[in-house]
């Protein structure tokens, strides 16, 4: 039997790498703007996924599907539902927000992050 890859670990996974990634910016010098935007990208993409799961689950409470299931506990989950889609919604925002303030230059202006470059330069 082939198992199949669960999309959340995906998410999971793309979250701790950009973590990290944030968790490596020098805080004493200023970033590059090709960092920064990439950030946003990385950012944009997990957004998107999860604003999709999410709309997902507001169309199966729309629904009613599974409704027989459905137990005292499912208006603090529909609640919970309610509390995620907002603070969803608001970094959304708020990440939209950023990439706009961003300086508008076409890409070739954006140097590409040199990976084998000294750090301590």
């Amino acid at each position: 039997m082939r198992t199949r890859r669960i999309p959340q670990l995906r998410v999971a996974r793309s979250t701790g790498l950009l973590v990290v990634r944030i968790m490596l910016c020098r805080q004493d010098e200023p970033l590059p703007l090709s960092r920064i935007v990439d950030m946003l990208r990385g950012c944009g993409a997990i957004l998107a996924i999860v604003l999709s799961s999410l709309l997902a689950d507001w169309i199966s409470v729309g629904l009613r599907a599974n409704q027989p299931t459905w137990s005292a506990m499912t208006p603090i989950l529909i609640g919970s539902l309610g509390l995620v889609t907002f603070v969803a919604v608001a970094v959304a925002v708020e990440a939209l927000w950023a990439s706009r303030r961003l300086p508008h230059t076409g890409s070739s202006d954006t140097p590409a992050p040199d990976w084998f470059a000294d750090p301590s330069r």
